[in-house]
């Protein structure tokens, strides 16, 4: 629901600051409902870096670039609190001066509890992918062709 406002108003307001940062804003809430609503910032990241490049105007250019920091702001700021400093508080914080019932995830040099499950229970790793049978790969390959043909047809327009 929040995706879909955050659409709406980048429709609806052509594209404009406004309407991106506001756009942006609800993306950040639905950064917040799951963390694949980062990806939102895609659709804030193209039109502003397109403003950037097509822009001589110092002034217009600062705008956008000032406008370009409050989305990724908007945007990213969700996962940083809810996938860091939220799980910190509630599980290392108050643990560590009490009890030795510390999670390990706790004592790493940043902790993240995210990185943590996805590495321990979800098996994800960095190019996994290609330890894994094909079979669960080729799954990917419609998806993946739809999206390298929006890429390419977008390069060449």
């Amino acid at each position: 629901m929040f995706a879909m406002m955050g659409f709406w108003l980048l429709v609806q307001g052509k594209y404009q600051c406004h309407a991106i940062v506001a756009a942006s804003f609800f993306f950040g809430l639905a950064t917040m409902t799951r963390s694949t609503g980062a990806l939102l910032s895609i659709f804030v990241a193209y039109p502003m870096i397109r403003k950037i490049l097509l822009t001589r105007n110092c002034i217009s250019i600062f705008k956008y670039l000032m406008c370009s920091w409050f989305c990724a702001l908007f945007i990213l700021m969700p996962i940083f609190v809810l996938h860091s400093v939220k799980p910190y508080d509630l599980h290392c914080d108050t643990k560590i001066d009490r009890t030795n019932a510390v999670p390990i995830w706790c004592l790493d040099r940043y902790p993240n509890v995210y990185s943590y499950v996805q590495f321990v229970y979800w098996d994800n790793k960095f190019m996994s992918v290609l330890t894994r049978s094909w079979d669960k790969t080729l799954v990917s390959v419609p998806m993946l062709l739809i999206f390298i043909y929006m890429i390419v047809r977008e390069i060449l327009k």
